[in-house]
């Protein structure tokens, strides 16, 4: 038969376990957020960090589509001066090429007059 002590003694153990037991649950909830919260805070900061990342990388984006945008134009005047300069240069050629055909003429033009004069003189 059992005894009242050793009842006693078992029921003590019992509860003893039981707190132990209870407080080990808790500390273990208690690690177990704090876990929680410091990956919710790790990912909060990350998610932030990333977004940041984006935001930047979205305005050097912008901010280069808007020089890509001047160089564009700067390309589009300086071609379309390229070919004022073009046509100015092929007018101008064009009429050295004419005058130094003219002048080319005129130069055999009084050459042969000088030869048939000469031819005249002596003849």
């Amino acid at each position: 038969m059992v005894t009242r002590d050793e009842l006693d003694r078992v029921r003590s153990q019992t509860q003893q376990k039981l707190e132990q037991t209870e407080r080990q649950l808790q500390d273990e909830r208690r690690r177990s957020k704090r876990d929680y919260d410091e990956k919710q805070q790790f990912w909060s900061r990350e998610f932030d960090r990333l977004r940041q990342m984006r935001n930047d990388a979205l305005a050097a984006l912008r901010s280069t589509e808007i020089r890509l945008d001047h160089v564009e134009l700067e390309l589009k005047t300086t071609r379309s001066e390229l070919e004022k300069a073009r046509a100015e240069a092929l007018k101008y050629t064009k009429k050295y090429h004419a005058l130094k055909q003219q002048r080319r003429s005129e130069r055999h033009a009084t050459e042969r007059r000088e030869d048939d004069d000469a031819l005249v003189i002596r003849g």
